[in-house]
């Protein structure tokens, strides 16, 4: 019997499914850096989840999104990091179903329309606000920071035992006026407002 299948057995196959989509996300945006023996780095990863998730939401119509040539829009606010690691991933060459345009801004003033809201740790005092506009244009939330999720972000990533995960807050998706797919939640640390 494969570890592999002792994996799946024990439970964690969901997980392991997850992972194996984000490494071929990798593999398919960053055909060198996938080639090589290097560990990835944590804001690759994260970059490469939060693409791969995009593709779990539905956006009402009028978003734009069910024109497949339309652009998928992500606006990082104060997260110098991953919006370089977004960089990075869509400057590999294709394999995104989609064309992606990313936007980084140092703060939460005059925000750029856009599909997705990343929200740096460091703009905690304007996460009700970028959550409010978010919800008006129904856009998507997501942070990486402990916390951020019971606030009404989203789509909140963290770390354990040096692997990146995620939790989502279902309401808060359904709040922005979004759809997640159940594939999404259960791959997911569900999380609810006030209390994980």
């Amino acid at each position: 019997m494969t570890e592999l299948v002792k994996r799946l057995r024990a439970g964690r196959g969901r997980y392991l499914g997850w992972t194996a989509a984000v490494v071929l996300v990798l593999a398919m945006l960053r055909p060198a850096a996938a080639s090589t023996n290097r560990a990835y780095d944590p804001h690759e990863v994260t970059a490469a989840m939060l693409i791969k998730l995009a593709s779990f939401i539905r956006w009402p119509a009028d978003r734009g999104l069910a024109n497949p040539r339309a652009p998928l829009r992500i606006t990082v606010i104060d997260d110098l990091p991953l919006a370089h690691a977004l960089q990075r991933l869509l400057e590999g060459g294709p394999g995104a179903e989609r064309k992606i345009i990313v936007h980084s801004q140092r703060t939460a003033e005059d925000l750029a329309p856009a599909h997705i809201y990343f929200i740096g740790e460091r703009q905690a005092h304007a996460l009700e606000k970028v959550i409010e506009i978010a919800n008006s244009l129904r856009a998507l939330t997501a942070a990486r920071c402990q916390g951020f999720a019971e606030r009404g972000v989203a789509v909140n990533f963290y770390r354990i035992d040096e692997r990146i995960r995620f939790e989502v807050n279902v309401r808060a998706i359904e709040e922005a006026g979004l759809r997640a797919s159940y594939k999404l939640v259960s791959f997911a640390r569900i999380v609810q407002r006030g209390a994980p």
